[in-house]
């Protein structure tokens, strides 16, 4: 018997135990289906997050401070802080600011620094040419 044809009797022998109980198959092959794409939802994650760089030029040299308080080991910065630091701080070649601030109607954003320069610079680099300076 050759190759082949010992893999075609194979082929028809896993068909008929499919057949003979389809609801240990279906089962056996959601299970393969969830746990694939469970696995390729995984590796998407720590693809985008762990594995590329950011899309920062330098980013290696990028940093996130923040204060140490009673209770909290990384305690969001007050942007009166934050405003001392950049006025003081030599060490760093610039210095960006984000923050939340509570309303009487909900939540804001707000930042503070050159964040659209920053953006701009990433942009640029994602081939958008609109920023592009003169």
């Amino acid at each position: 018997m050759t190759a082949l044809a010992s893999l075609l009797q194979d082929i028809r022998y896993a068909f008929r135990l499919v057949a003979k109980s389809p609801a240990f198959s279906s089962i056996t092959v959601g299970t393969l289906a969830v746990g694939i794409g469970a696995s390729t939802a995984l590796f998407s994650v720590v693809n985008g997050v762990l594995l590329n760089p950011l899309p920062f030029p330098q980013s290696s040299r990028l940093v996130a401070l923040y204060e140490q308080n009673a209770g909290m080991p990384e305690a969001p910065i007050s942007y009166l802080n934050f405003l001392d630091w950049q006025r003081y701080t030599k060490i760093f070649a610039s210095m960006r600011f984000t923050g939340m601030r509570t309303k009487p109607n909900g939540y804001g954003s707000f930042i503070a620094g050159k964040w659209l320069d920053d953006l701009c610079i990433i942009l640029v680099n994602a081939g958008n040419p609109s920023c592009a300076r003169a």
